[in-house]
């Protein structure tokens, strides 16, 4: 692709952003962009990739020097001529060979001049690495331990690329060696025992060890989460919000494949997406059951020795990955959350045997979606009570600059260099 179509593509993904309609992560729009452009070369992907996340990370500061001039277009052009010093003619020659018409042209058009002017205006106040969130957030990092600019600045890098063993029937050490002999540049997690973090991105289902189930893709956070769980051979679990399955699929590792572990959640085409990931990994334990089945669940009250709910929540410790996030979320939409996050803490609750583990956990950093929910929960239901996060794991727990709090542990990408998780672990009275 010549550059003025690459701009003209990003421009274009752009507009799927900002489109007030649009309920669909830039991950997914991404992915289905370039799916639909089977003609893109993986140079071109990249490229694509890189310049739309990085826009959408500082989108803010482009936001805050373009003010009224917010578009799409202009802000493909002023990510341009930051990085390139407003150097707008190299992209004439995309054109000089091509018999179409300019207007039918497939490329972003060069800029006018009152478009110059409004993006040189927008240059001169717009610094690189500018860390600008909505005002409404603000309220809700004031609790976060440290230096408020160290966390922001963290949360504003490039996310790593993180994956895991299958601990049963793989071997992080086997894995590592395969990366090196394939002259692929990785390290093992410094907290999760399964993770490795590879320095660049890559196509992983290419290779064998993805195929036959042995790798899956997912932030060393998340791996503390099912780690954490404690689960053991032979146990019922139960993961209330399984999603597409990636804590299931540790869980199930954990367990060696015995013992009964229930998935659910409460989109059904996201439960559907984790039965595939199961077959590919040999996992032989895990149920997917749907939620409408009423007389099934009522069967289930008090049984199940542990159940992990992964609540629906802000992801505001995710921005590495999801910087959309940061433009789509909205006052309202955390209204609604932490209402849900308390309607699934009092359902789910129903499920867990007298003496069983109870474990909350969120992709946010914000207290009011995980200290305080938590410290709510308690005072309504006074047979629960904290347990501590990694009890059963101590060489991890020992690692962790920041520990665990009356309400449970909160990770960071600062502090711990994983996405931003929560995890609270609570104990049933017998």
């Amino acid at each position: 692709m010549k550059q003025s179509a690459r701009l003209r593509s990003i421009e274009e993904l752009l507009t799927y952003i900002l489109d007030a309609e649009n309920k669909a992560p830039a991950d997914n729009i991404f992915v289905n962009y370039c799916r639909e452009r089977r003609f893109m070369g993986s140079h071109d992907r990249k490229y694509l990739g890189d310049s739309f996340f990085e826009i959408l990370r500082f989108y803010h500061g482009y936001a805050n020097a373009l003010k009224g001039a917010l578009t799409p277009r202009l802000l493909t052009l002023t990510y341009w001529g930051f990085k390139n010093g407003l150097h707008f003619d190299v992209m004439k020659d995309d054109f000089a060979n091509d018999p179409r018409p300019y207007s039918q042209r497939y490329g972003i058009k060069l800029p006018n001049e009152h478009e110059k002017t409004i993006i040189e205006k927008a240059l001169s106040v717009f610094a690189e690495n500018q860390i600008i969130i909505p005002k409404w957030f603000a309220p809700y990092f004031q609790d976060l331990p440290g230096n408020l600019d160290d966390h922001l600045k963290a949360l504003h890098e490039q996310a790593p690329f993180d994956i895991r063993v299958n601990p049963f029937n793989g071997n992080r050490e086997e894995v590592l060696d395969t990366f090196k002999r394939n002259g692929i540049a990785a390290e093992a997690t410094d907290l999760s025992p399964f993770g490795m973090r590879l320095k660049n991105r890559i196509p992983l289902q290419e290779m064998s060890i993805w195929k036959k189930g042995i790798i899956e893709v997912q932030d060393e956070g998340a791996q503390l989460v099912s780690l954490f769980a404690n689960v053991k051979p032979g146990e019922n679990v139960l993961d209330y919000c399984a999603g597409a399955g990636g804590k299931t699929l540790l869980m199930s590792a954990m367990m060696q494949n015995k013992g009964r572990l229930v998935a659910t959640d409460l989109l059904p085409w996201r439960l559907k997406q984790g039965v595939k990931r199961y077959r590919r990994a040999g996992v032989h334990n895990v149920q997917a059951k749907e939620l409408d089945d009423k007389k099934w669940w009522k069967r289930h009250h008090n049984y199940f020795d542990c159940v992990l709910i992964d609540v629906p929540c802000s992801g505001s410790g995710t921005w590495r990955r999801n910087p959309d996030l940061k433009i789509t979320f909205k006052p309202k939409d955390l209204k609604e959350l932490l209402v849900k996050q308390q309607d699934i803490l009092e359902t789910a609750k129903k499920y867990i045997r007298p003496g069983g583990l109870f474990v909350y956990a969120t992709c946010s950093i914000w207290r009011a979606e995980n200290h305080d929910q938590i410290r709510k929960f308690l005072d309504n239901n006074p047979e629960f009570s904290i347990e501590p996060v990694g009890e059963k794991h101590p060489e991890v727990i020992e690692k962790l600059k920041q520990k665990q709090d009356a309400e449970g542990l909160q990770l960071t990408p600062l502090d711990h260099k994983t996405d931003g998780f929560f995890i609270s672990v609570m104990r049933k009275e017998l």
